[in-house]
């Protein structure tokens, strides 16, 4: 027994690979999302070592290659995935012919015959792997640990407590941020996409918006430009570890209105960071099968992120084939869910004022961004990866129109006392063209007029002037900069400058 256990590499490489995934991708989805794989993945590797010591060698023998197996199970998406970006026709046409399968069985058997014959090499090569397999696993733990306890231990921060003064006895607005994610501004739209978006933002000054006209974003990343709007400053002037930012719960918006008698209300449109909001009441869409949150439930984004990186991927697209059951394909799958998810939220907005006020309601649609699922008239689109980007975008952006305004009439009708509405897109179209990526729709409501509103302001400013109009406090306007750099901020970001014309 003791023998057996100086060999525990294999289970340290089973669940390596999700602990480094998770430490990757640990801003766009909670640690939660990764229980499950790394429950199958060490029940994977506790099976390939079992499995390896059925052989006639010894148990060091066995463990090295199962440790193999494992790695190759769990390296074999990364490969794929990097020759179908990088190998052009010649990459696509391997992956078709299953070559890369072919040559994952080649190592894992030249393996097999290696071990066989090294059987004294055994041993010491067994412990090196035990300690590879340790330093390995340890540097995205700290990764993780390290995230987690910025954002869970108490620090001093600045005092962002607002005064509400005796002018607002009268009863307070409903306040609705309405958030298309990748939703670029209507120039932009005509001038790169060559839609037509007028007729939308028409229908939104009818309703009684202020559309401005030349709003730009000011972060290209969706956690840096939201976690900005609800603190109301640039995450540089707060923030030291972008890496990990603190809870959206502890935000200056959040905190102030439940200070001041709001309930806090969001959907669970499925980006990671809407739960770290705190609301009193996260809608969720309970329908069908699955779409709870039990263990067995639904593959979500992580997991399925996580499955296209390993060989399952491959047996997953084989037996898809073979019995021609496309809900077998993950990847359709997600893309179903998604359109669900959306058309979830998009009916639901016509009931949020059946809800008790005053609250703050946070609705967070992932559309226009990509995936492309959404015909203009709102039918399923199985394979999005077949849009190319212009028209998959506009399509986006004609049936995100088509259910947008009625929401918003609704809201407007059926509120009993007249809501703030603020609908923006937290950056602009997807891709790495500062051009097409910064601006923004950016459009503003409310019973009274605020005149503070211009047709440059970008969303740092946002809760600024809607503080100011609530509740009489004298924010001043921040300068509106965009900095420019997809994922982060900091060394390297790039400051774009706003040409748009007024």
């Amino acid at each position: 027994m003791r023998r057996q256990f100086s060999s525990f590499h294999p289970y340290i490489f089973s669940i390596y690979p999700v602990i480094a995934f998770l430490a990757h991708n640990q801003i766009h989805v909670s640690i939660t999302s990764a229980i499950r794989p790394l429950l199958f993945s060490f029940v994977l590797g506790v099976f390939f070592f079992w499995a390896s010591k059925k052989g006639k060698w010894n148990v060091h023998q066995a463990s090295i290659f199962a440790s193999l197996t494992i790695l190759l199970f769990f390296s074999y998406g990364h490969a794929t995935n990097y020759l179908l970006a990088n190998g052009g026709e010649i990459g696509t046409r391997l992956l078709s012919k299953g070559i890369p399968a072919l040559v994952w069985l080649g190592l894992a058997l030249a393996g097999l015959w290696i071990i066989k014959k090294k059987r004294h090499f055994s041993t010491r090569i067994s412990y090196f792997l035990n300690i590879t397999a340790l330093i390995a696993l340890i540097i995205p733990l700290y990764q993780i640990v390290v995230a987690e306890l910025y954002v869970i231990l108490p620090r001093d921060t600045e005092e962002t407590s607002i005064q509400v003064y005796e002018a607002t006895n009268k009863q307070l607005p409903d306040i609705y941020w309405i958030i298309l994610d990748a939703y670029t501004r209507e120039d932009i739209l005509r001038n790169h996409y060559d839609y037509d978006n007028s007729k939308f933002i028409d229908g939104l000054r009818t309703l009684g918006f202020y559309v401005a006209s030349c709003s730009q974003s000011n972060y290209a990343n969706t956690r840096l430009s939201l976690t900005s709007s609800l603190n109301l400053d640039y995450i540089e002037e707060r923030y030291q570890f972008v890496a990990a930012l603190p809870p959206w719960k502890n935000s200056t918006v959040i905190q102030n209105l439940s200070e001041a008698g709001y309930s806090i209300m969001a959907f669970d449109s499925g980006f990671a960071l809407n739960p770290t909001l705190g609301a009193d009441i996260l809608i969720r869409q309970e329908k069908n099968s699955g779409s709870g949150s039990s263990f067995l439930g639904r593959v979500n984004e992580f997991e399925a992120a996580f499955i296209n990186t390993t060989f399952a991927t491959f047996l997953i697209q084989q037996t898809s084939r073979l019995t021609h059951d496309s809900s077998l394909d993950i990847e359709i799958t997600q893309f179903f869910y998604h359109y669900e998810g959306i058309n979830f939220i998009l009916e639901e907005m016509k009931n949020l004022p059946l809800y008790d006020s005053p609250k703050f309601v946070m609705v967070h649609i992932i559309s226009p961004h990509e995936p492309f699922i959404f015909t203009p008239s709102g039918e399923f689109v199985p394979d999005p990866e077949a849009l190319t980007s212009k028209p998959g975008y506009s399509d986006q952006i004609a049936f995100l129109n088509s259910r947008i305004l009625p929401a918003l009439e609704t809201i407007i009708k059926n509120s009993a006392t007249p809501p703030i509405i603020l609908l923006q897109g937290d950056h602009g179209a997807p891709g790495d063209n500062p051009v097409t990526r910064m601006p923004i729709l950016y459009a503003y409501y409310s019973a009274e007029p605020n005149e503070s509103f211009y047709p440059s302001i970008s969303p740092v400013n946002s809760f600024r002037l809607i503080f100011n109009e609530i509740f009489n406090t004298s924010y001043p306007l921040l300068e509106d900069i965009s900095y420019f750099r997809p994922d982060e901020v900091g060394k390297g970001s790039i400051v774009i400058s706003n040409n748009c014309e007024q």
